[in-house]
């Protein structure tokens, strides 16, 4: 007689699945917020930048470091508003969601609602996470590059 071995895969309790939704929401919040003041802190300097550069009569390799430490300011702000600009979807929108029941009739939002989609929505929005802090990232690697070569052509327009 050969035995049959299930896999049996333990389910989350109702405390560990609001434990891993709170742990996402809270990260979403941080980078989020982060996004924030990075778009504070570069956007103001960046437009008076670009604003004054053509009065510093620059000339040479000082104005095209200017021009190339002012192009990764300003691509690093557009990352971060990638961070920032709410997530799409890409057709229908998934159950679960206030997407999805705007979109539906009254009887097909009741039977979502008693659909468990916590699964589904903890790996949707860990996804979501996981792309704002990636491209939150990329945007202060463009920011610290930028700030360099900034810091380098003004250093350059002294000589």
């Amino acid at each position: 007689m050969t035995a049959t071995i299930r896999s049996i895969t333990p389910q989350p309790t109702d405390v560990q699945w609001t434990a891993a939704h709170e742990s996402v929401t809270v990260d979403l919040t941080r980078v989020e917020a982060k996004a924030g003041a990075v778009l504070s802190a570069v956007s103001l300097p960046l437009a008076a930048a670009a604003v004054a550069a053509p009065a510093l009569d620059l000339a040479g390799p000082a104005l095209a470091m200017t021009l190339a430490g002012l192009a990764l300011l300003a691509a690093a702000i557009l990352l971060v508003l990638v961070v920032i600009r709410p997530a799409g979807m890409v057709g229908r929108p998934p159950g679960g969601s206030w997407l999805y029941w705007a979109t539906v009739d009254d009887p097909d939002i009741a039977r979502d609602v008693a659909t468990d989609h916590r699964a589904l929505q903890l790996g949707r929005r860990a996804r979501i996470l996981a792309h704002k802090m990636r491209r939150l990232r990329q945007a202060v690697t463009l920011l610290i590059a930028g700030v360099a070569i900034l810091t380098g052509a003004a250093l350059l327009s002294l000589i």
